[in-house]
């Protein structure tokens, strides 16, 4: 019997859909069951502990709520235990995999486990987080003293014993993603500051020192100050936080900000440059001379403990999205005229249309909405000294002088 070539044509596409369906079938017939950790790949399942501990592991986050360096990688390694009971490849995957591995639990306390962990990491990447009441051992110090070039986060303490200044400094960190520096000075110590540009009198009050040299991190992404600063060049920078940094003047201030064009969120808890009112401070201490700024990526900005000329300053200073959110808690209001000068400062925002509801809560919080937000994440946050009324003025006095610069249907 002869065949024509449209009979063989079809009898192989026949086949070939015949072949299909038998595939599909007995694939679906796969699905169908569950799939066991045997039956996975090392990939996914690197991928499956990679995405299980990421939503820990975004440094910057979301919303009002600041992260923490500590926190996320206590979290990060209670996530890889769980994750290591449930069976022998899981445990597999994690101590074959040094980045992995090394991203996730950090550098351990004793002298041991700092070995091991180094031995398991090769070369990868390091994390060396502590709580700020645990000391860092001895190992780890002299470790990340001299192997900064390891390190993609680092939440450090500074104390009288361990300067990290001279450290960091001048140096080039190209695998540094996240860093976290934070004084410590025992109540009773009565030496030399700890700090260049420690609190002193505002006459007296020192800067930091011009001729240091800055850190470098092409890759940081997130950096926390609290009472210690060093000149830094970040460009990938996206979160910072300030804390007491009273020897940063604020020209000294907008320069350092005006290196970051990708910095999505800003906190900023000053300390006061002084005791005394804005008039009394030398003429580098003032805002006038500040640079005007653009932050075209800030999203949020949070300030705390601040004065009237501060919020002024920054928001005179700094150029921010009518779209961001901020947050500003007065720490102290010296008369109606201080919250004249806030209420203009943050007149922009303010007056911006996309706000369509008021809340006043506890006579000491004005907070503003965008249409169908959450009633716990205002985008503008006004929060006044809670002892304002003791001071001969009361809490909607202070609303009646924001309220003046919402839009008319609004109000």
């Amino acid at each position: 019997m002869t065949l024509s070539a449209d009979t063989l044509g079809d009898q192989e596409s026949a086949c070939e859909n015949a072949d299909y369906e038998d595939a599909r079938t007995s694939t679906m017939s796969r699905m169908s069951g569950p799939v066991t950790i045997l039956g996975l790949d090392d990939d996914v399942l690197r991928e499956i502990f990679s995405w299980s501990t990421a939503s820990v592991d975004q440094v910057w986050g979301v919303g009002a709520t600041f992260e923490n360096l500590a926190f996320n990688a206590i979290l990060r390694a209670r996530h890889m235990y769980l994750l290591a009971r449930i069976c022998r490849r899981f445990k597999d995957i994690v101590y074959g995999h040094a980045a992995l591995w090394a991203a996730i639990v950090g550098v351990p306390g004793d002298d041991e486990s700092l070995s091991f962990v180094l031995q398991k990491t090769s070369q990868a990447p390091l994390t060396l987080v502590r709580p700020f009441f645990d000391a860092v051992p001895d190992a780890q110090h002299d470790f990340a003293k001299h192997n900064m070039h390891r390190f993609a986060i680092l939440r450090l303490k500074q104390t009288r014993d361990r300067n990290w200044a001279p450290v960091l400094s001048g140096r080039t960190l190209p695998t540094l993603t996240g860093l976290s520096v934070i004084t410590h000075q025992d109540p009773f110590y009565r030496g030399p500051p700890l700090v260049v540009g420690q609190t002193f009198p505002v006459k007296t009050q020192p800067h930091y020192e011009d001729d240091i040299p800055p850190l470098y991190a092409p890759n940081l992404r997130f950096l926390e100050l609290q009472a210690f600063y060093i000149p830094f060049r970040a460009p990938q920078l996206q979160d910072l936080q300030l804390t007491s940094i009273r020897g940063l003047s604020p020209p000294a201030l907008m320069d350092a900000l005006s290196a970051l064009p990708l910095l999505r969120r800003l906190s900023i808890v000053p300390g006061r440059p002084s005791m005394g009112p804005q008039d009394d401070l030398p003429d580098e201490w003032r805002w006038a001379g500040s640079p005007i700024v653009s932050l075209p990526n800030i999203e949020y900005v949070h300030l705390e403990g601040v004065e009237s000329t501060f919020v002024a300053g920054l928001f005179t200073s700094a150029v921010i999205p009518l779209s961001a959110g901020i947050s500003v808690h007065i720490g102290v209001l010296a008369g109606m005229e201080d919250m004249d000068a806030i209420a203009s400062a943050l007149r922009r925002f303010i007056s911006y249309p996309a706000y369509d509801s008021v809340r006043f809560q506890s006579g000491v919080v004005f907070d503003l909405f965008t249409q169908g937000a959450d009633e716990s994440a205002p985008r503008i946050s006004l929060r006044m000294p809670i002892m304002s009324t003791a001071r001969g003025y009361n809490f909607f006095e202070c609303v009646a002088k924001v309220a003046q610069h919402l839009p008319r249907r609004h109000v």
